[in-house]
């Protein structure tokens, strides 16, 4: 695979660009499935028809549908509360939170489901920062083990 080969390029983003603006049968289909989905979860708002009964081309419709507008919110309000967590860390593990929450937001319109490892190792990830900077904390405040103790209780 030479990803120099102009022609190779062009076909890529040619193609994505069809399915952006629906010109190709993928893109209309995607957008097809995607508004189905929503008219689901519209009709089901509150609960969906539950988890695992229906599946769409993105993550966010197809929680949505299944289950329904308290999970969307559920899963939206998390996203958003790692965005803010990870603005208070510092440089690096910001620019590290941000850029797995960008590959997550991201990559989840194009993947339906939560069971997909990647997500929860990414996530994991992030999660890890946070306890990496509380522990970093305590240690440097109360020295050491006392700390430790006090983070636990």
């Amino acid at each position: 695979l030479n990803l120099y080969n102009s022609n190779l390029l062009i076909e890529i983003i040619t193609k994505t660009i069809g399915k952006l603006t629906l010109n190709n049968v993928s893109g209309i289909e995607r957008n097809e499935i995607f508004w189905h989905m929503v008219d689901v979860g519209n009709k089901n708002f509150l609960l969906g028809v539950g988890y695992g009964s229906g599946r769409s081309t993105d993550l966010y419709s197809s929680i949505y549908a299944t289950v329904g507008g308290i999970g969307l919110i559920v899963l939206i309000a998390y996203f958003f509360n790692l965005f803010i967590r990870g603005l208070k860390l510092k440089k690096e593990q910001k620019r590290r939170t941000l850029f797995c929450l960008g590959a997550i937001i991201i990559s989840s319109c194009a993947v339906p489901d939560l069971c997909y490892t990647y997500i929860w190792v990414i996530l994991a990830n992030i999660e890890s920062l946070k306890i990496d900077e509380n522990i970093n904390l305590i240690n440097t405040t109360t020295n050491g083990a006392d700390g430790i103790s006090h983070f636990l209780m």
